[in-house]
């Protein structure tokens, strides 16, 4: 006798299922038997084989069983596709897969370590079993994504399935390392069909830039979630790149130029026009922006004539040239439009000087033989000419006069070699010779120029405002060794300025005539004598310079901060209630965007802003600086870009949104000394603590239409949502269309089954929320105002004009966590039931009503249930028997749904006519009573239900029947037969009435 041991050899399929439901996907298990005596004694071919423990034999019989599945392979843990994640699998062997093949997956990583980077190339091998035809090791084929690009709708999606099976697809748009942000689930059973399937996506204008991870599954049952196991199908990851579309640049230039002999067209020999500006206008007048929404700033012509306007939209502009004094345009006019000769002059005369006509510049139209691209026009030149009348002009140069490294050079009043310009921009006056200010100009690499003059006598100034605070010149000094006191003497290279910075550095009378000195170099343009403007070379002095000594103290450190909060109600002020935001990633550059360095020459570190919002850069040295913050996920920049030199409010926002999205302050100046005091920020006059940027999270708003069945105005907890209700979000006016964070309009939402609704992405302020219900449906009790009263479960409609609405409401945040949704603004509808006729004598007895036949009056009719119990309304009141009048009628309303018997007592006498029909039979002129046993008349039941009742009966409601009718015989003597007019006033009577009960049911 014998026994089978461990596991058997032959088992049962549902013993084999049995035992693979503890085991782990892709995992190997093996099954093994042994053959032994029943007593447990070995019966192997060599005895006392397991006597020592250590089986010299084998007598054991195993299998190995494989269960194939496929995983997912986006980077884990980041997203779950290990088994240690309960990562998304598939068990293969079925045929339905996606692409050409599937192969099965380990589910762990060799080495042990995480999935990283993984997604398209799970495998470098086809691993066994696989199914279908797989090429290059790997099975992730079955998927083909057009370009991704912010805001875009429709992109084609190609999904190729071997067999038919429901899709599940996931795109982390975010890219916060998950699938469970808004709209990431972009397929949600999608039914495929065996082949080249043609689908679409949605990417929302909110998808971060950048590279990210999809998910797409597909099973025959469907359901598929982000994790877990499913009996067949497949799983593949991909990894997805989100761009942004860039619109294409248009420009506009060319060519300012002196023309010489006055012909409108440009010859050799003739050159720029040096110190013309050039204005970009939009054609209608207005300031001219570029794609960044940023105002075009003014050219000044140097001496290669030349300008561009760059980074601009397509549309429609104007060229305004403002020439040097004493120039007028020249011949032309001519429309660049349709002229495109890069040589002609596309200006004609205006107030200042002259100007285009209007300039279209669209894409992919432009010149293509002005030396660039179809996308920008280089044909727009203008030409200007020196008046007839002899003019002159003075000028030459501003340098720091430091030696340049000889010390004895320093401060001499000579420039040496080496000695440099001023920085552009220091301001220089000319003033006649009763001191009054003719003209100012600014240093550009060291030159200024007054041209235009007529002959006489001048003085040239280096304002005192160069040397005050946050100016360029702050701590430098005049040259003081050398000073040429008669200018006249045109002496070139040297210093013929006065000492005295607080009154301006100023030069002696210079007399301007046809004497001047010739050759003077160096010049702007760097020709000898020339001074670019045109003017005759002995009209032109040259030689009136100015020398500067820097300052030698080091100057202390200045410094600046002070807070990002959170801007509760999206105003761009900073009220008391409202806190820091914590998170927030505050960077010092300088004014050309490059990092900041402290006193010391080391990068100034960016700062991550605590719970307070605090930030402080110090060890500063004077200069101008920007500030750039990288706000947390979710929030959006509040209100403001004020200038952080010229306003000096602690409460304010100064951030705008520069070209890439990213918040900064305008370039600002801090200098020793001139910075807010005390009294405005709370340091001293070295820190600038006013620097602040507000944010704010976005809103959200719902929650519930439902269907008040007791009327009552407090949901109940069996009363449902009500389906078909269209909800709109309005401003705070009802009536102002709404926009959210990103700027698009808030679509209005129509409920389903559960009566939910809900507005996102909102923007801090206040709102109204306006309710068009189904027909037939009115307004329940309340009205409550959703800022004063926040219960859930009350009714916050009025009825206005054309709807139902709210009252306004405000929906903001103090610390961007509490107070971001309002889900309690409901509004509740009730529809109701009802009946009625009239009782009536009839006259020739047929149970039928006659139009000449007369009303019952002072009979008693009661509304009961079909057990003769009382009944009660809508509101929960019990329904009051009526007392007929003059023409018999009755009418029963705001009835709920159901069966109903209506009792009636006559006056004394009456007896009921023929008839007893079928209340529910719809017909207006029969009569409905019947007498009971007990003497007693009623109806048969009437069964009332909302939307199906009779529309022919009077009213056009289908929630009222209005053919419930009884008529009677009147007791003999009680009638006297009319006359022929009183017949006619009968009728005319009930037809009164008839009208008269109409309106009271439309009331």
């Amino acid at each position: 006798m014998m026994k089978i041991t461990k596991l058997p050899l032959s088992i049962s399929m549902l013993s084999l299922l049995a035992v693979l439901s503890s085991v782990q996907a892709s995992e190997t298990i093996t099954n093994c038997t042994q053959v032994i005596k029943a007593d447990g004694t070995d019966i192997d071919s060599t005895p006392g084989n397991r006597a020592t423990g250590t089986p010299v034999e084998d007598d054991e019989a195993c299998i190995k069983l494989l269960l194939p599945f496929d995983y997912g392979d986006a980077p884990d843990p980041l997203y779950p596709s290990l088994s240690t994640s309960n990562g998304a699998r598939h068990q293969l062997g079925t045929g339905v897969f996606l692409g050409s093949c599937v192969d099965s997956d380990p589910g762990v990583m060799a080495s042990g370590g995480a999935l990283g980077g993984m997604a398209t190339k799970d495998d470098i091998s086809v691993d066994t079993p696989a199914y279908g035809a797989c090429i290059a090791g790997d099975d992730e084929d079955g998927v083909t994504i057009d370009v991704l690009d912010v805001g875009t709708a429709g992109v084609s999606v190609q999904v190729i399935a071997s067999a038919a099976c429901r899709l599940n697809a996931w795109i982390d748009w975010n890219a916060d390392g998950n699938w469970t942000g808004p709209a990431e689930k972009v397929f949600a059973n999608a039914q495929l069909n065996a082949g080249i399937n043609k689908l679409s996506v949605d990417v929302p204008p909110f998808a971060v830039v950048g590279d990210s991870y999809a998910r797409f599954r597909c099973s025959t049952a469907g359901n598929d979630g982000i994790t877990g196991e499913a009996t067949d199908g497949e799983v593949e990851d991909y990894k997805v790149k989100i761009s942004k579309i860039v619109k294409a640049p248009v420009s506009l230039g060319n060519y300012i130029w002196l023309d010489g002999n006055q012909d409108g067209q440009q010859s050799k020999g003739e050159y720029g026009l040096v110190g013309a500006t050039v204005t970009l206008m939009k054609a209608d007048g207005t300031v001219a922006r570029d794609l960044y929404n940023l105002v075009v700033p003014t050219q000044t012509v140097d001496a290669t004539g030349a300008y561009k306007f760059t980074n601009l939209p397509e549309g429609d502009y104007i060229v305004k040239v403002t020439p040097p004094a004493g120039y007028v345009v020249t011949a032309g006019g001519v429309d660049a439009n349709t002229n495109t000769s890069d040589t002609d002059n596309n200006c004609v005369a205006n107030s200042s000087g002259a100007q285009t006509l209007p300039v279209t510049l669209t894409e992919g139209t432009e010149p293509a033989t002005d030396g660039d691209d179809t996308n920008s026009n280089l044909t727009v030149d203008c030409g200007f000419y020196q008046s007839k009348t002899p003019l002159y002009s003075i000028g030459n140069q501003v340098w720091v006069d430091d030696g340049a490294g000889v010390s004895t050079n320093a401060n001499n009043g000579k420039r040496d070699a080496g000695e440099a310009a001023v920085m552009d921009g220091v301001q220089i006056e000319l003033r006649d010779n009763k001191g009054a200010i003719v003209k100012t100009a600014t240093t550009s690499n060291g030159f200024y120029l007054f041209s235009g003059l007529a002959a006489g006598d001048y003085q040239v100034c280096l304002t005192a405002t160069n040397f005050t605070a946050k100016s360029l010149l702050l701590g430098y000094t005049a040259s003081t060794n050398g000073n040429e006191t008669d200018a006249n003497l045109n002496i070139d290279n040297n210093d013929n300025g006065s000492d005295t910075t607080t009154s301006g550095l100023c030069s002696s009378l210079v007399t301007l005539g046809d004497d001047e000195p010739t050759k003077e170099s160096p010049t702007a343009i760097g020709v000898a004598g020339d001074d670019g403007v045109g003017t005759d070379d002995n009209r032109s002095n040259l030689t009136v310079d100015f020398g500067v000594v820097p300052p030698k103290a080091a100057p202390s450190s200045v410094s600046v901060g002070d807070l990002v909060w959170v801007d509760g109600d999206a105003d761009g002020v900073r009220d008391t209630d409202e806190l820091g935001l914590a998170g927030a990633t505050v960077t010092l550059l300088t004014a050309t965007g490059t990092p900041a360095k402290d006193l010391d020459g080391k990068d100034v570190t960016p700062q991550i802003t605590g719970a307070d919002g605090k930030y402080l850069f110090t060890h500063l040295p004077s200069g101008d600086y920007q500030i750039t913050v990288a706000q947390p996920t979710g929030y959006f920049l509040s209100l403001g870009g004020l200038d952080v030199d010229e306003d000096t409010n602690n409460s304010d926002s100064n951030c705008v949104l520069d070209k890439t999205g990213l918040a900064k302050t305008a370039i600002f100046n801090l200098a020793e000394g001139t910075e807010p005091d005390l009294a405005i920020d709370g340091d001293d006059n070295n820190s600038n603590l006013t620097a602040d940027c507000g944010f704010y999270p976005q809103m959200s708003i719902g929650d519930l239409i439902w269907e008040d069945k007791n009327a009552d105005g407090v949901q109940d907890s069996s009363e449902p949502g009500l389906t078909g209700a269209l909800v709109t979000l309005t401003g705070a006016d009802g009536i102002s269309t709404v926009y959210d964070v990103n700027g698009k309009p808030v679509s209005h939402i129509t409920t389903g089954t559960d009566g939910k609704y809900q507005f996102t992405n909102l923007t801090p302020g206040t709102y109204s929320i306006n309710v068009k219900p189904p027909a037939g449906y009115q307004l329940s009790p309340g009205g409550a105002d959703p800022d004063t009263n926040t219960s859930n479960a009350d009714s916050n409609c009025k009825a206005i004009e054309g709807g139902f609405q709210t009252l306004s409401f405000k929906i903001m945040s103090l610390d961007g966590k509490t107070g971001i949704s309002n889900n309690s603004v409901d509004c509740g509808f009730y529809r109701s039931v009802g009946l009625g006729n009239r009782l009536w004598i009839d006259l020739d007895g047929d149970g039928k009503q006659d139009p000449s036949e007369p009303g019952v009056p002072k009979a008693t009719i009661t509304l009961v249930d079909v057990n003769g119990k009382p009944v009660t309304d809508i509101y929960g009141k019990v329904v009051q028997p009526q007392i007929t009048g003059t023409n018999g009628d009755y009418f029963f309303g705001n009835l709920r749904e159901g069966d109903y018997v209506l009792q009636v007592t006559p006056p004394t006498g009456f007896t009921l006519t023929q008839g007893g029909s079928d209340p529910n039979d719809n017909v207006l002129n029969d009569s409905n009573g019947i007498t009971k046993t007990d003497g007693t008349v009623s109806s048969l039941p009437i069964k009332l239900t909302w939307g199906s009742e009779p529309t022919n009966d009077g009213d056009n409601d289908p929630s009222t029947n209005l053919t419930i009718g009884f008529g009677f015989v009147a007791p003999e003597g009680s009638l006297q037969i009319p006359t022929l007019s009183q017949w006619g006033l009968g009728i005319l009577s009930m037809l009164l009435s008839s009208l008269a009960f109409w309106r009271r049911r439309k009331i």
